[in-house]
């Protein structure tokens, strides 16, 4: 009925699935290649995802994966479909996502965490399927929007990860998702690690990117509260806190806006900076001086150079909750 839609490969292919829901509408070259030169998986709009998933559009694209909306024929409903790049270290790591996705549905009581729906291999790229959310909250930047409420629902998210020693690595304006209900849900635990494991020295994009991950110092779960400081900024005022090409631009604006770095790290950061000396200030006090009070020291609590004296998920949540 269907083999007009079929390419030769997926005639022999369509056979070893047991349920078959789409097949997709959209024209394929006949030819057994699936990914592309970075190793995403070529894929059309109204093309199937393991016969059950029809895609409608991209929604993202990051460094380890894509992601779709597609509409799932089995449940009826649209979802988004996470596709990780057809690469050994990129497979490995959605193999420890999948386990921490697990564990949150598992432990979390309804936090507002993506829900992972299922996962599973579709032509050697593992794929992750989660229930349908919403735009970014970066997307929405210059809107009036309720600030300090959706910092709860962040810093909720947070608090779990943290009790459990787990490090997010990646919190920015495009992994925090509105829902209809206008609730922030926390998205992509790709490159999250255990507290004690840090398996990744490279992680957080460079405009979220702690001191400590700049200067390949150990970190531990406050280089979230760091991102989160930065995010807070951004989603208030509109604009980055800190932006820069390379990280010792990133450096360099840090020194500005906030002060110099503890004593103990400047052989760290003059050796970063190539002996250049930064400019030493506190433009950020002045930047952020028409804010809410409490929205203004959490950021201040968020942003500071020795991860010790930056506030904790568990102090920023009670400061935010006592106000609200």
């Amino acid at each position: 009925m269907y083999a007009k839609n079929l390419t030769s490969y997926e005639t022999i292919e369509i056979h070893t699935f047991r349920e078959i829901f789409y097949v997709g509408t959209c024209k394929k070259p006949d030819i057994n290649i699936f990914d592309d030169k970075s190793k995403n998986l070529i894929v059309c709009e109204n093309d199937h995802i393991a016969y059950r998933y029809q895609i409608k559009k991209v929604l993202g694209v990051g460094s380890f994966s894509q992601v779709y909306e597609a509409y799932d024929w089995k449940n009826r409903m649209n979802v988004a479909i996470k596709i990780i790049r057809n690469k050994e270290k990129y497979k490995k790591q959605s193999v420890k996502e999948i386990e921490f996705l697990k564990f949150i549905k598992d432990k979390s009581s309804n936090l507002p965490f993506a829900e992972m729906l299922t996962s599973f291999e579709f032509r050697d790229h593992i794929c992750i399927v989660f229930k349908i959310i919403g735009p970014p909250i970066g997307s929405q930047v210059g809107e009036s929007l309720d600030v300090q409420k959706y910092a709860i629902d962040i810093l909720v998210c947070l608090q779990f990860l943290h009790n459990h020693k787990i490090v997010h690595c990646d919190l920015k304006p495009s992994n925090v998702l509105l829902s209809y209900k206008k609730i922030a849900s926390l998205i992509d635990l790709g490159t999250a690690t255990y507290v004690n494991e840090q398996v990744y020295k490279y992680v957080q994009s460079r405009n979220y990117r702690a001191p400590e991950v700049i200067l390949r110092i150990r970190y531990n779960e406050k280089i979230d509260m760091w991102s989160l400081g930065c995010l807070l900024f951004e989603v208030a005022k509109g604009k980055l806190l800190f932006e820069g090409k390379n990280e010792a631009e990133i450096l360099m604006q840090v020194c500005r806006k906030i002060g110099e770095p503890p004593k103990r790290w400047k052989k760290f950061c003059e050796k970063f900076l190539n002996e250049a000396k930064p400019a030493i200030g506190c433009e950020l006090i002045d930047e952020i001086v028409d804010l809410h009070p409490v929205l203004k020291e959490v950021i201040l609590g968020c942003v500071q150079w020795n991860p010790k004296r930056r506030i904790s998920s568990n102090e920023a949540l009670n400061l935010f909750k006592s106000n609200a």
